[in-house]
């Protein structure tokens, strides 16, 4: 098993090399903290001994807000610059970026600001017969969105 902090979350033993955690909810800890915040890592074979992971903290980030997007509107065959402004729209790793999610086509974005970022649309042509489509911000590598 894992532990983020002191809260124990549950794991899945992949390899001798890999541990997948899931990650127990902030608000679950019974203490407010203000975003982002970061956690260490244990992990354990016998749900009893924890090691640290060294230098391999877990943070929690705020989930990024879209308030507005433009264009409104653009072709089904992508290429539309597209300016998406909202909250929290910084990546927590600056060399991974953020990604941007049409539906389910993943495009690299580029964070201008806290509040503004940006990206080409991709073509949707095939995906997508709707006239519209659910745009959504991950700020973590693609991980969560």
């Amino acid at each position: 098993s894992c532990k983020i902090g002191s809260s124990l979350a549950p794991a899945r033993f992949v390899s001798q090399e890999k541990i997948i955690c899931s990650t127990p909810p902030l608000n679950g800890m019974q203490v407010a903290f203000t975003l982002p915040t970061s956690f260490n890592v244990s992990v354990s074979a016998n749900g009893q001994d924890f090691v640290e992971v060294e230098g391999m903290p877990f943070t929690y980030l705020n989930r990024p807000q879209i308030s507005g997007v433009f264009p409104a509107t653009g072709a089904a065959t992508g290429g539309t610059s597209l300016i998406i402004h909202g909250d929290y729209l910084l990546p927590h790793d600056a060399d991974v970026g953020i990604f941007v999610s049409f539906g389910n086509t993943v495009v690299k974005g580029v964070s201008l600001n806290e509040t503004t970022a940006t990206c080409v649309t991709p073509s949707l042509e095939t995906e997508c017969n709707a006239s519209t489509v659910s745009i959504r911000i991950s700020t973590n590598g693609g991980y969560d969105f």
